[in-house]
């Protein structure tokens, strides 16, 4: 049995219909609102008819006749049946394999649907119309969903009409898919950041005398670079020049020094020997007649 009518977006999250993800029936009426149907008041009623894209009696979408065996809906007498032409069709079902007209579904419809998954959360949301094959005038629009202790049969607990001011609300531009999800807590508690929610930065296009200042600007720091850069390398040779140079004790150096000291500790133990065995006349004989023997090439 239908629970009641919905007739605002406020009682359609309070239904929990078609949520939370990855249940696909609040993306599945919107996309009837705003593809399937039309809404046209006339003599001051709002009357909702199918777009000409969408012919149930063909399967299109993969609509199919919905037989209320089981009396969900209100039993259409036969006389109605009969004059008017009024049946149930059903759309919503995901599987292409029965139902290959479901696969022109919109991705946004389609695209939680896994079918090897057997996920039971998926594919479980269904919208039932009852149509004037001759008119094409939609009298009303329910949403329903499998009853899940229950295979093969919708929950009579879980079953609402949709009021056309509802269909309407959700045609209007103003109302995007993901306003739309949002405001029936679709996602639950995770926040939904939208680009139109974000303020928009501008920047403002620079005159040609600013341009002027930013290529000077830029001008002089790149010199001032440059000149701190080879001043900086200058300073490198030079410090290298004057390790080369002398900045440092050379190994000559340090040869002569070495020279220096063993001449000097000779020079001290000859004359410590000499001291010891006294300056005799013999001695200082020796010495004196002792000469250079480059004495000999020079005179």
């Amino acid at each position: 049995m239908v629970q009641r009518q919905l007739c605002s977006l406020e009682q359609l999250r309070i239904s929990e219909f078609g949520r939370p993800s990855p249940r696909h029936g609040l993306q599945l009426l919107f996309w009837f609102a705003n593809h399937c149907v039309t809404c046209e008041v006339i003599n001051f009623v709002l009357i909702m008819k199918l777009v000409s894209d969408c012919q149930p009696e063909r399967g299109i979408y993969g609509f199919h006749l919905f037989g209320n065996m089981e009396e969900l809906l209100p039993v259409l007498n036969r006389r109605c049946k009969s004059k008017r032409q009024v049946l149930y069709f059903e759309v919503g079902n995901l599987n292409t394999d029965t139902y290959p007209g479901s696969a022109n579904l919109p991705t946004y419809v389609r695209e939680n649907y896994v079918l090897e998954a057997n996920i039971g959360d998926i594919n479980l949301d269904r919208i039932i119309v009852s149509y004037q094959l001759r008119t094409r005038v939609v009298e009303r629009v329910y949403v329903t969903e499998h009853d899940r202790a229950t295979f093969g049969r919708f929950s009579t607990d879980r079953t609402f009409e949709i009021h056309p001011e509802l269909i309407q609300a959700l045609q209007s531009p103003q109302a995007d898919l993901t306003t739309f999800l949002s405001r029936t807590d679709y996602w639950g508690d995770i926040q939904v950041v939208q680009a139109n929610d974000i303020e928009e930065m501008y920047y403002p296009e620079p005159s040609s005398q600013q341009m002027f200042n930013i290529m000077q600007n830029y001008s002089g720091s790149t010199a001032r670079a440059e000149r701190l850069g080879l001043s900086t390398c200058e300073q490198d040779v030079d410090s290298v020049k004057k390790k080369k140079e002398g900045g440092g004790v050379s190994f000559v150096k340090i040869l002569l020094s070495a020279g220096m000291l063993y001449l000097a500790a000779k020079c001290f133990g000859w004359l410590r020997s000499w001291w010891r065995l006294g300056p005799d006349e013999n001695t200082l004989r020796k010495m004196l007649s002792h000469h250079h023997v480059m004495l000999d090439y020079v005179y």
